[in-house]
């Protein structure tokens, strides 16, 4: 297993005991990983998320992992879940960078044949992400949905969800490489920068970046539109102008 350590790189190969399972977890041996950005950043110092959605700090020698794919070794003891041999994906939230990992049964799910393994393995995380965010915006039949760090794993899968649910989708990203990616999975049109300038006329604005990139939301969304801040990659401080709120009337921010 890839365990921390608090020398750079901040993740060495170790030999581990196999993880005994819960009643309520299942043995999953692992085929693939998606390795995302807060995994990478929390790396020094390494932060493991609990299904409240709070944080806890963890000692080094900790098995990183938010999100797996995989095959059932051990179906969980207390009769829950998809029984051994069951390809599957899981969120264990920590532990799936392992050749075994243990995995809540609620937390696993049935991976269709015609699904990778490494396609699998995205779906958990990004996936969930970006079709949750979406969710929030309603019914996009017809709606303009912008999305901004769009060439990410979330972004990758809002851009092709919105699309097949009917939305006109603008995904935003730096370079022409990426946008034009964007444009080959249906993105309607593609921007360098969601800029503060411009009409009020997207109904969703999936924003990963922070900073300037969230306070041009606030000044872009529509009329009673929402805005969902999935991310916050920049770090950077954020600012709005002055008297920006008396003209968001029922605009939604979550």
């Amino acid at each position: 297993a890839w365990t921390t350590t608090p020398e750079p790189s901040y993740i060495k190969m170790a030999e581990v005991d196999t993880p005994t399972p819960r009643p309520d977890e299942a043995l999953v041996e692992v085929s693939a990983v998606s390795v995302n950005r807060g995994e990478l950043v929390s790396l020094p110092h390494f932060w493991d998320v609990r299904m409240d959605g709070s944080t806890m700090s963890m000692p080094m020698g900790s098995i990183p992992g938010y999100e797996l794919s995989g095959t059932v070794v051990a179906s969980a003891a207390d009769g829950t879940g998809p029984g051994v041999g069951t390809r599957v994906a899981g969120f264990p939230a920590r532990g799936s960078w392992a050749e075994c990992a243990p995995v809540p049964t609620a937390l696993l799910g049935r991976l269709d044949h015609a699904v990778t393994d490494e396609q699998g393995a995205t779906l958990p995380v990004a996936g969930q992400t970006a079709y949750r965010a979406l969710r929030r915006g309603g019914l996009l039949l017809g709606q303009r949905v912008v999305i901004t760090g769009a060439a990410g794993g979330v972004g990758v899968y809002a851009i092709q969800l919105a699309k097949l649910a009917g939305a006109h989708v603008t995904g935003v990203a730096r370079s022409a490489q990426r946008r034009q990616a964007l444009l080959d999975l249906g993105a309607d049109e593609t921007l360098p920068e969601l800029s503060p300038e411009g009409p009020r006329e997207f109904d969703l604005i999936m924003e990963a970046v922070g900073g300037a990139s969230l306070g041009a939301a606030f000044a872009r969304v529509a009329e009673r539109g929402t805005i969902v801040q999935y991310g916050e990659a920049s770090l950077a401080d954020v600012s709005f102008p002055a008297g920006l709120y008396a003209t968001m009337p029922g605009v939604t921010y979550g």
